[in-house]
């Protein structure tokens, strides 16, 4: 599923890396380190991390699309990215998973605690963190 969902994220329609060595168009922004593509057909670098680039957009399944402003952080997980999704003003934290099986089923646990705090704390009294999304 994470790889299917790595090949939805891309070609990153609209972003800078879709006109790589265009003339007049500036090199994009690489988040990711090292931004080598060595795995899931150039996707992943060594660490298994997606290679992210400010301003790529990424697609989720139910056809939304989010567009990467700013890189917030890694971790041993993976990254986490700030977004704004189109059409959209409300600014968005990603997490993005490395594309590795043991992440992929530690991520569904974390979603499960986040949906279990977020259904406990339903009028944001207790200033949780809140999850709108998981894809």
């Amino acid at each position: 599923y994470i790889r299917n969902t790595y090949k939805l994220a891309g070609p990153f329609e609209g972003s800078p890396g879709a006109a790589y060595g265009s003339e007049g168009k500036a090199a994009p922004v690489i988040y990711t380190d090292p931004s080598e593509g060595v795995c899931n057909e150039g996707n992943d670098n060594s660490e298994n991390n997606l290679i992210i680039r400010q301003s790529d957009i990424i697609h989720t399944p139910e056809g939304k699309k989010y567009i990467i402003k700013e890189f917030l952080g890694k971790g041993t997980f993976g990254q986490v990215v700030t977004c704004q999704e189109v059409g959209a003003s409300e600014a968005v934290a990603i997490k993005i998973l490395k594309n590795k099986r043991n992440y992929y089923y530690q991520g569904l646990v974390e979603v499960k605690v986040m949906l279990k705090l977020n259904d406990e704390d339903k009028i944001d009294q207790e200033h949780i963190e809140r999850m709108y999304d998981y894809f």
